[in-house]
């Protein structure tokens, strides 16, 4: 988090320019809060200045990094919400100003903005989910298929060797497992956008059963995910650098396949649990097993074990096993839904239920046993 700067000429500056006349800056200090409380986010800074002789004060106040504001987003989200609505709820003090400051300790000034943007350098290249669709219709694999899987798997054992070792590590492990379990982005949002609007004759023929039964089944997955969320919440020293979103439909992309990628729409925040990467990529090579053999075997049972075994033994990080099985969950509610994934038999979407169940039930990861999750 990039904290406010102390220069007062940064000040007098912005406050000039925001309210379109000189000014003189008089203090800068922390608002003093009230006796015995020790709560409230962020810190509140007072701004004494002097403008057309008469003597004014403001307040400039940070977003905390803590409940849901652990990333830079979150706390950009959180300003420009307090911005927006000052002026719309009732007997809420003016909120005159929006800004921002840079990682030199500028501020800029975003009151006039409306809506935000990224700006990316177009990447050519081929996405990685086409090396696995061609396998998956050659019925061949070479050494390069395996190289990649290799490839990919030393690209997270890098990353995540990266630990967040700073006094707000557990907050944002925190804040990773709960956007997975309970966000709207995790396993919530895929149940109430892909699934709940389901009708009764799309889910009997896609899943062979109605669609209270599946509801009921999802409902389960939810529970169980939300309990193994509870209890693997408290070992924030697992707290990495991760991607988010590490799946080869597009956010993977080759410019010399098997070795050289490039990546895009890092997701959720860069710090989290490991398994949120690990299994987002191995559970498709689970997913186009199923699409060939019907199980966990040959050409994709190949790469995923080598993409998986190459990550064990390189990080010695079998626990990752056991804080995989939420993100299973997660995982494998998108990639069993009918809305994104039309094509996929009945049998495979169920395989594909079964197995998250079986894994959230066994509350891990066996990777070497995957069929038996298939029942």
């Amino acid at each position: 988090m990039s904290a406010l700067p102390k220069d007062k000429n940064e000040w007098q500056n912005f406050l000039s320019k925001t309210l379109g006349k000189e000014i003189k800056l008089l203090n800068y200090q922390p608002l003093r809060r009230e006796e015995g409380y020790e709560g409230g986010l962020g810190t509140p800074y007072v701004i004494t200045f002097e403008t057309d002789g008469v003597v004014e004060e403001v307040v400039v106040k940070t977003s905390g990094t803590s409940f849901g504001r652990e990333h830079p987003e979150d706390r950009f989200k959180d300003s420009v919400g307090s911005f927006r609505t000052s002026s719309v709820l009732p007997r809420h003090v003016e909120v005159f100003g929006l800004g921002s400051v840079t990682k030199d300790g500028k501020l800029i000034n975003l009151k006039d903005a409306s809506e935000s943007f990224v700006v990316m350098k177009m990447i050519k290249g081929t996405p990685y989910i086409d090396y696995l669709t061609n396998i998956l219709k050659t019925k061949k694999i070479s050494e390069d298929d395996l190289r990649a899987a290799e490839v990919l798997s030393n690209y997270l054992v890098d990353i995540h060797g990266n630990k967040n070792e700073s006094k707000n590590a557990s907050s944002l492990y925190r804040r990773h497992i709960r956007c997975v379990v309970g966000g709207d982005e995790g396993i919530p949002g895929v149940v109430d956008h892909l699934y709940r609007d389901l009708d009764d004759k799309t889910v009997k023929e896609k899943f062979g059963f109605d669609k209270k039964k599946l509801m009921n089944r999802i409902s389960g997955i939810e529970k169980k995910s939300v309990e193994i969320g509870h209890a693997i919440k408290n070992i924030g020293g697992r707290c990495s650098l991760k991607h988010g979103d590490f799946h080869p439909w597009g956010n993977v992309i080759y410019q010399a396949y098997p070795e050289a990628f490039t990546l895009i729409d890092l997701s959720r925040g860069e710090w989290g649990e490991p398994a949120d990467d690990l299994t987002s990529m191995w559970i498709n090579y689970v997913d186009h097993a199923l699409l060939d053999e019907g199980r966990y075997d040959g050409n994709f049972k190949k790469i995923g074990d080598k993409f998986m075994e190459n990550y064990l033994k390189k990080t010695g990080d079998y626990q990752v096993l056991e804080t995989a099985p939420p993100f299973i969950a997660w995982r494998g509610l998108v990639i069993a839904n009918p809305s994104w994934y039309p094509n996929k038999s009945r049998e495979v979407r169920n395989k594909i239920f079964n197995m998250i169940e079986n894994v959230l039930d066994a509350k891990e990861l066996n990777y070497k046993d995957v069929n038996s999750y298939f029942d």
